[in-house]
């Protein structure tokens, strides 16, 4: 029960502070088939912290590295995503995996992001509008699975720019634009989350990556340290 109070607090405080106008038709929703909070438990709920939204914690900080509006305002407020032309509401209700591992695997990925807050739940009234996509499953050459977020055809929708990137590998670097993060939604056993982070694999995600931490790196510079930023590290070069 307890849990249960803690998802909905998580739920009305998010709905009210990135709650917007939504467009498109909206159907008939239903409950859940499995409680959400089944994904969690109470010590590993005190065991994690809340990764989601962390950098705009740190915007007063930010303020004091660089005077770019743009870094200020991805920092402060989340990230725009910048759309060549607006995505249509598009509702995809995710496949269960099949096999045990996949399917447990899959429910632990959903769970860890929960308590992380990287996705939330949304109010109901505004389920099947926005914009879904597909959920599945991936091996890692240890045997586990990887939880896959496709975003190819919300890709079509983002302008293409281009940036100098030392790394091929993609991060959760920065908060999404409130009102922005109905186009990050996918629907799993009939429960409804939208990504609250920039997510891996979406188009933009390293350049704006690499323009926040150029920020960050700059200042270091200045002081006669050699730093050189990749997306999965940092490299420092000995005097």
């Amino acid at each position: 029960m307890k849990l249960r109070t803690c998802l909905q607090k998580s739920l009305s405080r998010h709905s009210t502070t990135c709650r917007g106008r939504f467009s498109g038709r909206s159907r008939p929703s239903w409950q859940s088939r499995k409680s959400t909070s089944a994904l969690l438990t109470p010590s590993s709920l005190q065991r994690l912290s809340r990764r989601g939204g962390r950098l705009c914690r740190f915007a007063d900080s930010w303020k004091n590295l660089t005077q770019d509006v743009w870094v200020h305002e991805v920092v402060s407020q989340g990230y725009h995503l910048e759309f060549a032309s607006l995505p249509p509401c598009r509702f995809f209700m995710s496949r269960y995996p099949q096999g045990h591992q996949k399917a447990q695997a899959l429910h632990d990925a959903i769970g860890k992001l929960i308590r992380s807050e990287v996705i939330i739940p949304f109010p109901t009234e505004e389920r099947f509008r926005g914009y879904y996509s597909n959920l599945f499953v991936v091996p890692k050459k240890d045997g586990s699975v990887r939880p896959i977020l496709d975003l190819k055809e919300l890709h079509t929708f983002i302008r293409p720019r281009r940036f100098k990137l030392e790394s091929l590998r993609s991060v959760i670097a920065a908060p999404i634009f409130c009102p922005h993060q109905r186009f990050l939604r996918f629907a799993f056993q009939n429960r409804h989350f939208q990504l609250t982070d920039l997510p891996l694999g979406l188009n933009s995600a390293p350049r704006v990556f690499t323009k926040i931490m150029s920020v960050a790196t700059a200042l270091i510079r200045t002081r006669g340290i050699s730093i050189t930023p990749y997306l999965d590290d940092l490299l420092i070069k000995a005097p």
